[in-house]
């Protein structure tokens, strides 16, 4: 399964790339040309204005959509508010139900019995099919659960914001409002995970790698991603994309028709994770940020 992700912006918090319902529906365009039907937002993306964009072009009527309630305060996840925002989010799509609902991040202000009731009471009113509360280290701790209980596993950022391109270098002056521009939240939070030698390092010889099997390093990740990793057949994969659609269409193609890698690739893949995973963050969202 891919689904396909797109942050929106209104003029006034101009952080990303593509803004309003005229911009965005030729990227929607693109995606079900591909024989795609899910889409994934959140609540928080750009203070609501992607949910809104979204239902102003009308994707209930081509699309499957799913979002997220992140805590934006201590406690957001608490009964009464989480129902208030779920709720904002159908009203903002123009949707009686989303097919995934996701806890966006964990609540530590909140018991997740609470959390968890308040989910159950919005599933028994019909108003999502599936509950999911959201780096390789998945593969090897929370896969084997999630199999044991029959749960699927969404895996989103399969390029790591773009540094799996090879295009950045450590001492480079990144783009404003670009992923790792530590200017944005996001971007602090990508430094963070990915900005040192070790990573570099791992990066410049998985190009090399790549190089030397004739295929582009974002081609071979996708590749990775679809074929070598631990997602199933139930499993899915969410992509994003900047303001070209042409990089959309080019990374869905390798998505839906890119063939399993070389043997030689799939062992610089290994030999990379053996390099970085002990500086890896962990998969279960310790670090929190509450926006106010």
């Amino acid at each position: 399964t891919q689904s396909f992700a797109l942050e929106e912006t209104s003029p006034e918090t101009a952080d990303y790339r593509v803004q309003g319902a005229a911009k965005t529906a030729p990227f929607l365009d693109c995606v079900a040309s591909f024989g795609l039907d899910e889409l994934d937002t959140a609540r928080v993306y750009c203070g609501g204005d992607t949910e809104t964009v979204l239902g102003q072009v009308g994707v209930r009527e081509r699309f499957q959509v799913s979002t997220k309630v992140y805590p934006e305060e201590a406690g957001d996840h608490a009964r009464e508010k989480l129902h208030a925002k779920f709720r904002e989010s159908l009203k903002a799509l123009g949707v009686s139900k989303v097919r995934i609902f996701y806890l966006h991040a964990p609540d530590f202000f909140t018991p997740f019995e609470e959390t968890a009731k308040a989910v159950d009471e919005l599933y028994r009113e019909g108003l999502f099919e599936q509950y999911n509360p959201l780096m390789r280290q998945v593969e090897r701790e929370l896969f084997p659960c999630l199999r044991e209980y029959g749960i699927h596993f969404y895996a989103y950022n399969p390029i790591a914001g773009g540094f799996l391109t090879g295009k950045y270098r450590i001492d480079d002056t990144v783009p404003p409002g670009s992923r790792f521009d530590t200017k944005t939240i996001l971007g602090s939070y990508y430094r963070e995970q990915y900005w040192s030698p070790l990573f570099f390092d791992a990066v410049k010889a998985l190009k090399e790698a790549a190089d030397a099997e004739g295929i582009e390093l974002l081609e071979a990740s996708i590749r990775w991603m679809k074929h070598h990793s631990g997602l199933g057949a139930n499993d899915g994969l969410i992509f994003g994309a900047n303001d070209q659609v042409e990089c959309l269409a080019h990374n869905l193609k390798i998505a839906v028709h890119g063939q399993p890698l070389p043997e030689s690739l799939v062992k610089a893949f290994d030999a990379a994770w053996d390099k970085t995973k002990a500086a890896y963050h962990t998969y279960f969202r310790r670090d929190v940020r509450y926006l106010q």
